[in-house]
């Protein structure tokens, strides 16, 4: 099977991404690596992820074939402050 950048679109969706707010682990640097390398090998590529709240909803990178979508904000807004403070003591 071959996929060809201009009959394929990848989507892909992870509870981590690029923002440094929703790097938790090490899953956030490695999709934000895969989704950058499919873009720049000429795939349009999107990425959906808990994202920072204080950024853009959506942003385009490499030329428009890579786009975040950040989604959840309204729940990171609402969070942060968690831990509460009484749980981390």
């Amino acid at each position: 099977m071959v996929f060809e950048p201009q009959r394929t679109v990848f989507v892909i969706l992870s509870f981590e991404g690029p923002d440094v707010y929703s790097q938790a682990g090490g899953l956030g640097v490695r999709v934000k690596g895969l989704a950058r390398t499919l873009a720049q090998l000429g795939f349009q590529t999107y990425l959906y992820f808990c994202g920072d709240p204080d950024l853009p909803g959506e942003e385009s990178h490499e030329s428009g074939r890579l786009v975040y979508r950040r989604w959840c904000q309204w729940i990171s807004t609402r969070t942060r402050a968690y831990p509460p403070a009484s749980s981390t003591s």
